[in-house]
């Protein structure tokens, strides 16, 4: 496997011009786990998480934990409250929601609505579980296909219901479950059309540092690029998450600085802070 470098090279001359542009990366990070989440590190408290912000002299910290079940709302709280009990230490701290959609329902609706909040991720951690027919056997080319659209259908509701601002790790899953084949054009077009709803909206697309670095390995990674320009093209805005989960991780960016330096984003290419705060959940 080449290295990201050189694959970053070929992807350049076979999809753009490189047009030298600079990029500028937003001083926030809006997605980042805590001890709460169940699988983060021992040193991830929100304390930690806050003040590892200011030491980075990050603007804005963004804690986003996972609500996958209506239960977890109480996490939310117990966060939000220790948010509330701090002094400011440089980094303003944000509450965010990283939600899943609920997988019984084809609609698109999240697990738990209505949680108060500065903003909400929608980031699908499973598959839709409605009408579900899946052999035991090895999925055939056909079935996967049936199945990729069913989950691009679903997603794609949840995006259209609103109240979300950003989309987390976006195609992250059917990646994962080898359901996404981006080596297919009509699997690029269904990508790009899913998301386009997102736009209209102004629901900013994700890019996640944790996940850019794993898919920088795979031969989906030039694909996804693509991906991420055209959907630039049209007018999507970005955000910044480094999707950490222990304080050492917290503002990590050298994967997403790497795919804005190469795709030349600029300062307008980014959802802002301002716009961001606008889209609270009351």
């Amino acid at each position: 496997m080449k290295p990201a470098s050189e694959r970053l090279i070929s992807a350049r001359h076979t999809m753009m011009e490189d047009t030298g542009a600079v990029s500028t990366i937003p001083n926030y990070d809006l997605h980042n786990h805590t001890v709460y989440s169940g699988h983060a590190d021992e040193d991830a408290t929100v304390l930690n998480v806050i003040a590892r912000a200011s030491e980075l002299r990050l603007d804005h910290i963004g804690i986003s934990e996972h609500v996958m079940q209506a239960h977890d709302v109480g996490r939310i709280e117990t966060i939000r409250s220790e948010i509330d009990s701090l002094f400011s230490m440089g980094a303003q701290p944000l509450l965010g929601v990283e939600m899943d959609i609920d997988p019984a329902c084809p609609d698109g609706r999240w697990v738990c609505p209505g949680i108060s909040c500065d903003y909400v991720i929608i980031s699908p951690h499973a598959f839709p579980q409605f009408d579900l027919d899946i052999p035991s056997s090895e999925l055939l080319e056909v079935q996967r296909k049936v199945l990729i659209r069913r989950w691009m259908q679903w997603y794609r509701n949840a995006i259209e219901r609103g109240g979300c601002a950003i989309l987390g790790h976006p195609l992250r899953e059917p990646l994962a479950m080898n359901l996404l084949d981006l080596s297919d054009p009509e699997m690029i077009e269904l990508a790009i059309d899913t998301f386009r709803p997102a736009i209209n909206q102004g629901i900013a697309f994700e890019l996640n540092n944790a996940f850019l670095t794993a898919l920088s390995s795979s031969s989906h990674y030039p694909a996804y690029l693509n991906i991420v320009s055209q959907l630039r093209a049209m007018g999507m805005r970005f955000s910044r998450g480094s999707d950490s989960h222990g304080t050492l991780r917290v503002g990590a960016c050298e994967a997403i600085e790497e795919v804005a330096n190469f795709l030349g984003f600029t300062s307008d290419d980014w959802i802002d802070i301002a716009s961001l705060i606008t889209r609270r959940v009351r």
